[in-house]
Order: C-alpha cells, then structure tokens, then sequence
C-alpha cells in the first residue's frame, strides 16, 4: 500500500512539473504610438488640424504604475513604475517583459505621475531615470513636474506661431484602463500598442485663443488639455 502511494504521488509532481514546463515564458512587448487625421504621426509634418495648418516638434508624457492582472483579475503583476515616453526618441516607444505563458487582462496605468513621485527630487535620480533633471520635464519654481509636453507650431499667413501646451502639477494625473484580454504564449511575443490621438488632443482646442499653457499661468485650458490627453489614449 505504501509504495503504492509512493507511485501516485510520484505521477503527480511529474505532471505538475511537465506542465510548468509545457507553460513556460513568453514576452509581453508594449509599443506607444501617435497618430494625426488617420495616419502615423511624424515629427516636424505638416498636417490640417481644427482648420489650420500645424507641425509638432516635441511630443513627451509621462506614464507611472503600468500593471495588469490575470484572467480573474484577481491578483495584479506590475510591469514597470516609471515610463518616459518621448516620440524624438525610438527606444522609448518599445519595452519589453517576460511573463509566465498564460492568459491576461486590463493594462492599467496613471497618465502623469502619482502625487508620491510627484513629490521627489528629480535630482535624487540617477542620469539616465525617467524622472531625472535630464528630462527637462521639472518646474524648479513651482517643485513640480510637467506631466506632458507638446510643442509645434501653426502655419498662419506665412508665420510660424508657436504652440506651448506643458502640463501637469499634483493632482493632475489620471488612471487608465485598457479593458482587454490577450494571451502570452510560450515562446512568443504578444504586443499591446498604446496609441496616443492628436485629434482628440486637440479636438476642442482653438488655436487662436489658446495656443499655450504652462499650466499655472492657464489652469482652466491646462485641466481641459490633460482630459482630453488621457481619453485620447488607446490600447490594442
């Protein structure tokens, strides 16, 4: 009878342990993108927008405590706490993760920076940080850190006029869900591409009369434009 037992008990850490095996890895691969009027968005391209003529030259935001959670949503894996999204810069558009080969749901993230990390110095950070002083994304004055940037300029009877719109300060930032489920599959990549639209960015904006915010000197714009920054947010 004991060996008998012995024999099931060993059948079962060999199938418990084949089906780990046959799980394994996969990565998770989350890409970020722009798009304007349907297509991919360029820097430094001239595009119609609201009527007038516009080309952006900086497009930064900040995204804080990406996680999503298993199938049953009942337990949460975090992913990465600080994400620097600058569309100059290639390798910020593309991360990569390495997950357990199962079934996932509902990439969740704040768009800015929690009030805790929006309370810390940027130059308690290392160089290379998201949140360092090389960011050039810290208000020094007002010890506070600028959640998004976007700057161009409006092409309007031959001038170029500037467009300034540097937002956020405590209190500010948004969570987001992507309410979604996808599959990590052994040996695979599977990509979530979040996708950022300057037409509803822009979509109640009017250039003449707004055509700036430091987000102080116009909170009432400033609060508008990072409402729209985070609908204008989607995940596939």
């Amino acid at each position: 009878m004991k060996n008998y037992f012995l024999v099931i008990i060993s059948a079962l850490l060999l199938s418990i342990s084949a089906c780990k095996e046959e799980r394994g890895d996969g990565d998770l691969n989350l890409k970020y993108a722009a798009t304007l009027n349907g297509g991919n968005l360029e820097l430094n391209q001239t595009y119609l927008l609201n009527g007038d003529s516009v080309y952006f030259t900086l497009i930064q935001y900040y995204i804080c405590d990406a996680s999503i959670s298993d199938k049953d949503g009942a337990t949460s894996l975090d992913l990465k706490d600080v994400t620097f999204i600058d569309f100059s810069e290639p390798s910020s558009l593309d991360y990569n993760f390495t997950l357990d080969a199962t079934a996932y749901k509902n990439l969740t993230y704040t768009v800015g920076l929690s009030d805790e990390r929006g309370a810390t110095d940027p130059s308690s950070y290392a160089s290379d940080h998201p949140m360092s002083l090389n960011r050039s994304m810290y208000w020094l004055m007002a010890n506070a850190y600028v959640y998004f940037k976007i700057e161009g300029f409006r092409i309007k009877n031959g001038v170029d006029e500037p467009l300034v719109y540097h937002v956020g300060m405590n209190g500010f930032a948004q969570n987001k869900e992507a309410a979604q489920s996808f599959t990590i599959n052994k040996g695979n990549t599977t990509s979530l591409i979040t996708t950022l639209n300057l037409n509803e960015v822009f979509a109640n904006i009017n250039f003449d009369t707004e055509p700036e915010t430091h987000t102080m000197n116009n909170m009432p714009l400033a609060q508008k434009l990072m409402n729209n920054f985070v609908n204008a947010l989607t995940t596939n």
